[in-house]
């Protein structure tokens, strides 16, 4: 049986060792390209791509009530499921030499996201939920080593990602994912289809084999932590440093895991412009490399995984590009050093639920609020779908994508000046670039 104070240990990382931040949003993006090229490329090293993924099948693991969902191949169904985030320090993951040290050991997930695919294939919606956000974490069922299965206890009040520290205890990856997906249907209500778990590694190899990606930073920015150590003005980032700048949190801003995200969005919309738009996926060289890189290190539920399933999911969503994701925070509010769940998240599960558009705004205070679908503001005269307002905004609608997730507060405010910026700055590109 767990012991909860050992868990929150690792789950919160507040013990000395080094602290791994949200990497893996940027690692979203990665799984989002395999779905929307995965059509073009079917017959292209099919063999060795699929032998790439390690796929499980959970539903024992879910409970009786719940079916084993198969997204279907040619749309006609909404699709929802979890990007999980492992920091693991296994083989190239072990970027620190933390886990070689014994400073970092057991199943860690420092992040959550809710993926759901418009039933009509008109836009992406990821909901980021915050690692520190408390929530009840039900019992959960864990594949032993020796084929067999133990149960764990429930758990009142934990921090979201020690859902996937209890599901891991036994090391199994699969059985941590399930616990989170458990975790998650108890707390929105939806029924998941699935789960996608990413590490260092592959996203340090996507970053490198895709040529780097340009950023552009109004000041220098150096984080002893994550080894983040960029130049004012247009760099090109390599797959170490566009890590770190993913991780960066202590010495930049104002140093809070929530300040971070708007710098986080910022380098997933780089990364998608320069996949979308760098002819990457017109070269099919270029094209397995990236995703032979990207799937080598996923592991994923049966079906999700499935190269056939993916060919066909990727020709329903073949007319979106990088401007259809729309990123967001779930609604949050403070609970002392922790944040929990907003009352108005349950517009947000909803929303989803019901595969409508929905709205998240940043109140005064800087906390995320979101609103319901009647008041979500319509698409633009540009076509981009995208609104945004001084708060920061996070728009969810027909083509619409997350143009501003910047906080109100003076934290916040001193977290934003630190980001790198598309919208006031001289455009950044692999041409300019340092």
């Amino acid at each position: 049986m767990c012991r909860v104070a050992e868990l929150e240990r690792t789950a919160a990382h507040i013990s000395k060792q080094r602290h791994p931040r949200r990497w893996w949003r940027v690692l979203l993006l990665a799984v989002l390209a395999i779905i929307l090229v995965m059509g073009w490329t079917v017959g292209l090293a099919y063999a060795r791509l699929q032998s790439n993924i390690d796929q499980t099948d959970v539903t024992s693991l879910l409970g009786k009530n719940h079916e084993a969902s198969y997204p279907d191949k040619w749309g006609g169904q909404a699709l929802n499921f979890l990007v999980l985030g492992s920091d693991t320090r296994n083989g190239d993951s072990d970027i620190d030499n933390a886990g070689a040290n014994g400073e970092v050991s057991g199943m860690r997930a420092d992040t959550t996201i809710l993926v759901h695919i418009a039933k009509d294939r008109s836009r992406i919606d990821a909901v980021s939920i915050p690692r520190d956000t408390l929530v009840d974490i039900p019992s959960c069922t864990l594949r032993t080593s020796d084929g067999k299965t133990q149960t764990t206890s429930a758990y009142k009040n934990q921090m979201i990602n020690a859902a996937f520290a209890i599901g891991g205890s036994t090391g199994d990856v699969p059985s941590a994912a399930a616990c989170t997906m458990k975790t998650m249907e108890q707390l929105t209500g939806i029924s998941l289809d699935g789960y996608v778990v990413v590490d260092f590694a592959s996203f340090m190899k996507t970053v490198d084999i895709i040529g780097g990606v340009p950023m552009y930073f109004p000041t220098a920015l150096k984080d002893s932590y994550s080894g983040l150590d960029v130049a004012a003005g247009c760099d090109l980032l390599d797959g170490t440093q566009a890590l770190a700048l993913a991780r960066a949190r202590k010495s930049i801003g104002d140093g809070s895991d929530i300040g971070r995200i708007g710098r986080q969005q910022e380098l997933l919309r780089s990364a998608a412009n320069e996949i979308f738009s760098s002819g990457t996926l017109s070269q099919p060289t270029k094209l397995y490399q990236v995703l032979d890189a990207t799937t080598q290190s996923l592991q994923t539920s049966t079906g999700l995984g499935n190269i056939s399933t993916l060919a066909g999911l990727a020709q329903s969503v073949s007319g979106l590009s990088a401007d259809s994701i729309n990123f967001a925070t779930m609604p949050w509010v403070y609970s002392g050093n922790r944040v929990k769940v907003g009352d108005s998240a349950s517009i947000v599960w909803n929303a989803l639920a019901n595969d409508e558009p929905f709205t998240v705004t940043t109140a005064d205070d800087g906390t995320a609020v979101a609103q319901p679908p009647a008041a979500t503001p319509s698409a633009d005269t540009s076509g981009s779908g995208t609104t945004s307002n001084a708060a920061g905004s996070s728009t969810s609608g027909g083509s619409g994508a997350s143009r501003s997730t910047g906080s109100a507060t003076a934290g916040a405010a001193a977290s934003a000046e630190a980001s790198p910026s598309a919208q006031t700055t001289p455009q950044c590109t692999k041409e300019n670039a340092k």
